[in-house]
């Protein structure tokens, strides 16, 4: 029975003597077609529509089509002039620790497997035993990485997946003209905002109001993440998983900032950036950037493609706090200024910084 295929499959291959990223995504409610994108080391990017795309026992089978309709909205202008609507058919086995990857047009030994960047991996964490070592360790990398950003999760099983992501979708291009739109109308008539798509300032105002998108919310500030990672953990203070603190270096941060937002990446991407507010207060109150993503699983990606990977350090540092320092933390953290007043303006933040205080004590 074939199964139709749905997820991300990111690798990279050689094509008589070209380095090429491959990117098939394809929708969990829409599964069997998608979107497949073709990048060169040359700044080539080649668009498909791919449909009756099935996988059994790890290989993917589907035919394509060159989708011109898709290079002319994304402003591509390829080296070549061939404007090919050729079906092609392809098939890529994932089934051996070597992928390979044949087409119908091309001569399948002429590609060659380099590497797999959507493969799941789960990064190394540090374990700290106290609040206190927190502080102590956040003071020592402030001394070495003062442009380093933070993320703070509950839990530590809960990945580095943007809301876009967990709920199955991967088709940007999908996302941007069927779903994006329908809120972007939404906002204008009922919240009477129209923020535009300047710098990815309606993203970052979907984000504010819980739709679905490609963004994680960061902060510039260690404990401000802190605050997030332990305040849901005020009532389950003998759990015994661990919240977590993501931290993305300096020299990431400010090397995939880009001045100008793309949203309309076909290659693989993971970048940084700040939106003007704009209405969005919270934003400022918590020192907030975003990462913008098309890829599902950034921890793993982060892992294999770093701007220090020639030297094998990771951008990305994962630190673990025990729940049961969540009051004292929160307690300490409203000591400093850092609390849900301060976070959240409004009757909604100062509600919930009385009831932490009255009511969550350490």
């Amino acid at each position: 029975m074939n199964n139709l295929y749905h997820g991300q499959y990111i690798g990279i291959f050689r094509y008589s003597g070209t380095l090429f990223t491959l990117m098939l995504n394809a929708d969990t409610d829409r599964p069997g077609v998608g979107i497949g994108y073709i990048n060169t080391a040359e700044n080539e990017s080649f668009i498909y529509e791919c449909f009756e795309v099935f996988e059994v026992n790890k290989v993917i089978n589907g035919k394509a089509k060159r989708s011109i309709p898709l290079e002319v909205l994304h402003g591509i202008k390829n080296k070549t002039e061939i404007q090919d609507n050729s079906i092609y058919e392809f098939k890529l086995d994932r089934s051996t620790d070597r992928h390979s990857l044949t087409a119908s047009d091309q001569n399948p030994e002429n590609i060659e497997f380099i590497d797999c960047l959507s493969e799941s991996a789960e990064h190394e964490a540090t374990s700290l035993d106290s609040w206190q070592d927190y502080k102590d360790f956040v003071s020592n990398m402030y001394s070495r990485d003062r442009a380093a950003v933070f993320r703070g999760v509950s839990r530590k099983s809960f990945k580095l997946r943007t809301s876009f992501h967990r709920l199955g979708r991967t088709n940007l291009e999908r996302y941007r003209h069927e779903d994006l739109p329908v809120f972007g109308d939404l906002a204008e008539t009922i919240g009477g905002v129209n923020v535009g798509n300047e710098n990815g300032a309606m993203w970052a105002y979907a984000q504010h109001h819980g739709f679905p998108t490609p963004l994680l919310d960061w902060s510039e500030s260690a404990y401000v993440a802190a605050y997030f990672a332990l305040s849901d953990r005020l009532n389950s203070i003998e759990d015994e998983e661990p919240a977590r603190i993501y931290i993305l270096s300096g020299s990431y941060v400010l090397e995939h900032s880009p001045q100008f937002l793309n949203l309309s990446e076909t290659a693989p991407r993971i970048n940084i950036f700040k939106p003007k507010s704009k209405g969005n207060q919270r934003l400022i109150f918590q020192r907030g950037l975003f990462l913008i993503s098309n890829v599902i699983d950034i921890e793993s990606y982060l892992m294999k493609v770093s701007t220090n990977k020639q030297q094998g350090v990771s951008p990305l540092t994962i630190v673990d706090i025990p729940a049961s320092e969540a009051r004292r933390a929160i307690a300490d953290l409203a000591f400093m200024g850092t609390h849900a007043m301060s976070l959240f303006p409004g009757l909604d933040g100062a509600t919930k910084f009385a009831m932490n205080k009255q009511f969550f004590k350490p």
